[in-house]
Order: C-alpha cells, then sequence, then structure tokens
C-alpha cells in the first residue's frame, strides 16, 4: 500500500497529532509562502510523521498556478513507492510536467 500524501495540511488551522501518522503518511506538500502550513511547522510535522516534505517555491495554500509542480511531486513520490514490476515508465511520470489546468473539461 502506498502512503498517504498530505496536500498543503492546514497545520496551523487544526490539531494535527503527526507521530501518531507515522507510517501512514509518505510525503507533504507544500508552498513555500502558504499562511495555513508555515514552513517550519510543516518541517515539524514531516518529522513527527518521519516523512518526507516537498515545498513548492512561489506557491501559496492553494498552490495556484503550480499544478504541474504537484503533480510531479505526487508522481514521483508514486513512482518512489511502487514495487518495480508495477512501476510505470519514467516518461508517463513526466507526463504531468505539461499539465495545464486550463485545459481539464468540468466533470
Amino acid at each position: 500500500m502506498i502512503p498517504a500524501v498530505l496536500v498543503s495540511p492546514p497545520i496551523n488551522l487544526f490539531p494535527f497529532n503527526f507521530t501518531l501518522l507515522q507510517g501512514k503518511v509518505g510525503l507533504v506538500i507544500c508552498g513555500d509562502r502558504d499562511h495555513y502550513c508555515p514552513l517550519d511547522e510543516a518541517r515539524h510535522a514531516a518529522a513527527q510523521a518521519s516523512c518526507r516534505l516537498e515545498i513548492i517555491p512561489d506557491a501559496d495554500h492553494f498552490l495556484s498556478g503550480k499544478e504541474a509542480e504537484l503533480a510531479a511531486c505526487i508522481g514521483a513520490f508514486v513512482m518512489r513507492m511502487l514495487p518495480k514490476k508495477d512501476a510505470i515508465s519514467d516518461k508517463k511520470c513526466l507526463q504531468f510536467k505539461n499539465f495545464d489546468a486550463t485545459e481539464t473539461q468540468p466533470l
């Protein structure tokens, strides 16, 4: 099973116990300008959960305009977590770098 990915957890709004999330969360992603998930608190939370932390530069809480970077971070994490026999090619993961949220269609 692949551990959870937390994207912009609002650490300073809700009482998270990241120690209880050890082994359940594998990655925390936040922007360096996220007022709800400040960097110092994000670093501390990732250390408590014993997980990786990815910081997206020039990104706010909603990662506006940084969808491609977010998708690339998640894709790379999933690729690392998959057993070699189940892994898809790196080429497929790199497709996320060309993601354009303006081209998506409503469901």
